[in-house]
């Protein structure tokens, strides 16, 4: 599995990479943004402060024809299905949504799945009191001989309480090595509301009662997303379980008379109103690197 990753990531740099600039751009402005960390076998709760850049401004006026921008380069993720997703469970036992894989030891999710007012006790400062997460074959059949606990989970501290769309995700981290499971890449998106871009074929999978679900759609041209609220019409209000899910693109690149995939997730499912449209938390760059390149997470 593996040999076949590093093939597909030598294919696909070629193709993605061509949108970043060879160094940091002029005028890529900086923000601090405060997030809460919750350990689970301490139980205890701190605040951190990540300075990042955000360089989705910059990069507006070289995207390719797809308006889709990768920004960091495919490293051995390779997809053959979508199966880099996961089901997620509460200390209950319960499954209660989805997440998704996006290094070897971070799955996202929705920042309201793991933090509730309403559902979790104030003696765990309202996070999950613990977790699990189990993850779906190649035929996206759950096994359920997968169980990982989950070590820590962050979220903005924005998100506290308000779980609006805009701050509504979440990192997981886990001790067990997730290198041999497919990966979603992530990136972020240009020109979200242009008419080239909602013409362009958007994905949704999620965990309804347990099988695995996926919705082809669009972003919504009867709603203006915004840079961190994004709006579509593929279908995931007709049952629970798919919050946390990916929103995504799939790319496909050639080697010889074999065809690979790689779903690049630019979106985590927030909720919706069935029949009328769905959101999603917008992925940033600086989501990007708060996944990816975060000190304060442990693994």
């Amino acid at each position: 599995m593996k040999r076949i990753k590093k093939l597909l990531a030598a294919l696909t740099s070629a193709v993605m990479m061509a949108v970043l600039p060879a160094s940091m751009p002029t005028g890529a402005t900086t923000q601090s943004r405060q997030y809460t960390k919750h350990v689970i076998a301490t139980n205890q709760t701190s605040t951190y402060t990540l300075t990042q850049t955000d360089q989705s401004p910059t990069l507006t006026n070289s995207m390719p024809d797809s308006m889709q921008a990768i920004i960091h380069e495919p490293d051995d993720r390779v997809n053959g299905g979508i199966n880099g997703v996961v089901q997620l469970y509460r200390e209950t036992g319960a499954a209660y949504g989805t997440g998704f894989i996006v290094g070897d030891h971070q799955i996202a999710c929705s920042a309201h799945q793991v933090y509730r007012q309403d559902i979790y006790p104030a003696s765990t400062d309202y996070f999950v009191p613990s977790m699990t997460v189990r993850f779906y074959d190649e035929d996206g059949v759950l096994d359920n001989n997968s169980t990982v606990s989950v070590s820590e989970i962050h979220i903005p501290t924005a998100n506290i309480p308000s779980g609006n769309a805009s701050t509504d995700y979440a990192l997981l981290t886990v001790s067990a090595d997730l290198s041999d499971y497919p990966h979603f890449e992530l990136g972020y998106t240009c020109d979200y509301n242009s008419s080239e871009f909602r013409a362009l074929d958007l994905f949704v999978t999620g965990s309804l009662s347990g099988a695995l679900m996926s919705s082809k759609g669009h972003v919504c041209s009867n709603k203006t997303s915004t840079d961190t609220i994004l709006y579509f019409d593929a279908n995931t209000a007709n049952g629970g379980g798919t919050s946390g899910g990916p929103v995504f693109m799939a790319t496909e690149c050639t080697n010889g008379n074999k065809v690979y995939r790689v779903y690049t997730a630019f979106g985590i499912v927030h909720g919706g109103i069935q029949g009328q449209y769905n959101s999603a938390h917008h992925i940033d760059s600086r989501d990007i690197q708060f996944y990816l390149n975060n000190s304060y997470a442990s693994y």
